[in-house]
């Protein structure tokens, strides 16, 4: 079973660093400039079609914001997010980053994330949310 655990935080070339890019972490280092040249969205999506995760973590309780994945704004936002769908899980990841960011839009922002757009068209997962069971505990 593979599961990804990952700190909630922003990402110069993609956008948001959650549960799907958390997954470059599993490759060699030596493979990162090879993701990032190819670039770095596309290979997020084909690396999830590959090692799909049955279980994303995403730990909210700090998160970095406006930019990462080093020189960000460090800011508690007393949340996780964990679902066994790593695109619906990275999207309300994005959103409550966006939203924390005070974005107009928080969620129309996450599903405009690039490797969130390719997941949903390789159909790995959901990102519309009432395409989604969201609850709190």
């Amino acid at each position: 079973m593979l599961v990804s655990v990952a700190k909630m935080k922003r990402h110069v070339d993609a956008t948001v660093t959650l549960g799907m890019k958390n997954l470059i972490g599993a490759f060699p280092d030596v493979w990162k400039g090879y993701f990032h040249n190819k670039g770095i969205n596309r290979a997020i999506a084909e690396i999830m079609a590959m090692l799909k995760p049955e279980l994303v973590v995403i730990d909210g309780t700090e998160a970095m914001l406006e930019r990462g994945p080093t020189g960000g704004k460090m800011v508690e936002l007393g949340i996780v997010v964990a679902s066994g769908d790593p695109v619906a899980a990275d999207t309300v990841g994005a959103s409550r980053i966006f939203e924390a960011e005070g974005v107009d839009g928080p969620w129309s922002m996450a599903v405009k994330v690039p490797h969130i757009v390719d997941t949903v068209k390789l159909e790995l997962g959901v990102g519309a949310e009432d395409e989604m069971e969201l609850m709190k505990a």
